[in-house]
């Protein structure tokens, strides 16, 4: 099933700001007065295509380039040697992917530089839902070739005389921009018979700016180092998640929720470092962070995303609710500090201690109209105020010893623990009513610890074998001081949680081998099993979950001839987690095979070719229809480039690449599947 229903349009293409040429107006005097020696200037510049039969979305976001096309300067480089500095320029455009870069950086050794630059590139999405077996259920209702962009635009100033404190001041503002696949999907009836399904694909909407500005002063010397520095950070977003529930039923209607969010954060640190002696060096450090930030929204339904609220809209369901008008405020600080102590007594020994402790403080407010549809279709309307609080202290303390006494071998033990106290206010009511909806006041004590041996072995030249193991636990205990929610609630959670332990252990092995001077071996196999034991009020623990993993790494370099090289890797994974005593949780399975391959033939002083070969392979889905949404990847991804170098000159160079893919999906029913090919050519050239 297809449902044409809206064109989600693709991110805008790349736009260099103007005050690029503002800011080389200001460095060309400099750079045209300064004795200058030309050094080399490199461009290189191409394009390249792809012929896909199939699923275009699930290729773009496997290959991280557009299929049907793109073209432009891959590469603009150049350096100038000064007589005191030099001065460097970095470019890159390619249209079609969005990819853009431009970079000046003047430096004077030892005195300053200037540092300026704009980065912008693109990430693929596949807007796909997820496919239901049991009716052959598949939605598509927009373009799936989502894709969001990402810039970066600095400045940068730095003062770097020598043997004395040094001071850099950076300007950084970033931009996240598009839209993207979400994991949330909507419902929907049309499942053949087997009731509602969640399925259909749902996309967020982001509009995300943030600027950073910091300054950091430091000075190194022998026997000293110390650092200081000062951050703040301010973020701005406006996202919208965007999902239609049951589409091409009767109750078809859209859903949106903003998300509109504001931070502000400062923070100051301060770091030194001094070697007292030989055998002695102490560090310490600390940090201050606030953080305020106001968050708005609303969660309304309607014919089309972003609708405007109206309670008698027709299509509203029983259960159907949202959220009008937020105004939320939180504040947070946190107080840090860290001592290191760095201990040799002997030329064989070596022993870390550090300790750190950590204070933190949040309160937030909210205010928000909650409304909802009852049993009769009707829609309530309810202004709810909510408050809350959180206290942790924790403290960490670590020791590590290394000994190195031993012919050949070296031993690392290192142990970790963690003490953790809070507690967590919190309060909801209705306003108008008076009436308290949830009122909570949770204490929390958390003791974690961790413990790893490592050790390496070099029994013969060329020869390393080294071995892993460390073991940790967590302990978590919740005790509810007050709280105002029925027993029987299933809101409750998680108040009827009063403890929660984790528990790992995790093995590794590796032999690294030179067989000689044309082969190399490296060898790897981890082991990790981890288990949860969770306890609830009036009842007896229970192990709650149980992980298991295996994983066998295997590469080798092989160069055979001067000319030739062959390079292998693979890997096999089997991951699984389950949830003992009970059938209603299946087992979570993450088995799969990963594989390259590359070669490469210098045919002779103007010919290379290069071989790269990519397989991916995981059968985890399980149809299980009868039960609910199956869930567990099936896929089969094969990838084979053949590339051809060919140097005209010394300073001219081509490059050709040929690449075939594939991609069988059992888990999407197939329609995610597709073959391609695709075709580069790059020109660089040295003047």
């Amino acid at each position: 099933m297809n449902v044409s229903l809206r064109q989600v349009p693709r991110p805008s293409g790349p736009c260099l700001p103007r005050c690029w040429l503002l800011v080389a107006g200001l460095f060309l005097p400099v750079v045209l007065n300064a004795q200058v020696v030309p050094t080399d200037l490199t461009v290189a510049f191409g394009g390249g295509g792809s012929w896909v039969d199939g699923d275009v979305a699930r290729f773009q976001k496997h290959t991280s380039q557009r299929a049907d096309g793109y073209a432009g300067v891959f590469d603009f480089s150049r350096r100038r040697i000064l007589t005191k500095g030099y001065l460097s320029v970095a470019g890159r455009f390619v249209a079609g992917n969005a990819d853009a870069l431009l970079n000046l950086r003047w430096e004077t050794y030892g005195s300053h530089y200037f540092d300026v630059g704009y980065r912008q590139f693109r990430t693929w999405y596949d807007g796909s839902g997820a496919w239901f077996p049991g009716g052959d259920t598949w939605i598509q209702l927009y373009d799936e070739s989502l894709a969001v962009d990402r810039s970066r635009l600095w400045f940068e100033f730095g003062v770097i005389p020598l043997n004395k404190p040094n001071l850099v001041f950076r300007y950084e503002h970033r931009t996240r921009s598009g839209k993207k696949d979400s994991l949330r999907l909507g419902d929907t009836r049309l499942t053949g018979g087997y009731g509602i399904r969640y399925v259909v694909p749902t996309f967020l909407d982001l509009d995300e700016s943030r600027d950073i500005l910091t300054v950091d002063l430091t000075r190194k010397a022998t026997d000293y180092v110390w650092e200081a520095g000062l951050r703040y950070d301010r973020s701005e977003l406006d996202n919208t998640r965007n999902a239609n529930r049951n589409p091409d039923e009767e109750a078809d209607r859209k859903v949106t929720t903003r998300d509109q969010t504001i931070s502000d954060l400062f923070s100051a640190y301060a770091y030194t470092m001094r070697r007292l002696n030989e055998k002695l060096t102490f560090s310490t450090s600390g940090s201050y962070m606030t953080l305020n930030t106001s968050l708005g929204g609303y969660r309304v339904y309607g014919d089309d995303y972003d609708a405007v609220f109206d309670p008698e809209y027709g299509n509203l369901r029983f259960k159907d609710g949202g959220f009008l008008d937020l105004s939320s405020n939180t504040r947070s600080k946190q107080f840090a500090a860290n001592l290191n102590l760095l201990y040799q007594p002997a030329a064989k020994w070596r022993i870390r201690v550090a300790f750190r402790g950590e204070d933190v403080r949040r309160e937030g407010i909210s205010f928000f109209d909650q409304w909802s549809v009852s049993g009769g279709l009707r829609t309530s309307v309810t202004e709810m105020a909510a408050e809350s609080r959180r206290d942790l202290t924790n403290l960490n303390e670590s020791v590590e010893v290394r000994y190195t006494g031993l012919k050949n071998w070296t031993f690392n033990l290192r142990g970790e623990w963690y003490q953790g106290r809070g507690d967590l206010f919190e309060h909801k009511n209705e306003v108008e009513a008076d009436k308290v909806v949830l009122d909570r006041l949770t204490d929390d004590r958390r003791n974690h610890a961790k413990y790893t041996l490592t050790s390496n072995w070099y029994p013969v030249r060329g020869l390393t074998f080294s071995a892993g193991a460390a073991w940790w636990e967590k302990q978590n205990a919740y005790e509810h001081l007050r709280d105002s929610s029925p027993p029987n609630r299933i809101d409750r959670y998680p108040a009827y949680i009063t403890d929660q332990d984790f528990g790992t252990v995790d093995l590794n092995v590796r032999m690294s081998w030179r067989v000689n001077p044309k082969l190399s071996l490296v060898t790897r196999v981890d082991y990790r099993t981890s288990d949860v034991t969770t306890k609830m009020e009036e009842l007896s623990a229970v192990r709650s979950g149980e992980w298991r993993s295996r994983i066998f790494s295997q590469n080798i370099t092989w160069n055979p001839l001067s000319r030739f090289y062959l390079a292998a890797t693979v890997n096999l994974v089997r991951d699984e987690g389950e949830v003992p005593g009970t059938d209603v949780v299946l087992k979570s399975e993450n088995d799969y095979v990963l594989g390259t391959l590359s070669a490469g033939w210098a045919v002779n002083d103007r010919n290379d070719l290069t071989l790269e070969t990519f397989f991916y392979e995981t059968d985890n889905f399980v149809d299980t229809s009868e039960l609910g949404q199956p869930y567990g990847a099936g896929e089969k991804r094969h990838h084979l480039a053949l590339s051809w170098g060919f140097r005209y000159t010394e300073d001219l160079l081509f490059t050709t690449r040929y690449t075939i893919a594939s991609n069988r999906d059992s888990a999407s029913g197939g329609n995610n599947d597709y073959d391609a090919q695709s075709i580069y050519l790059n020109v660089q050239y040295r003047f």
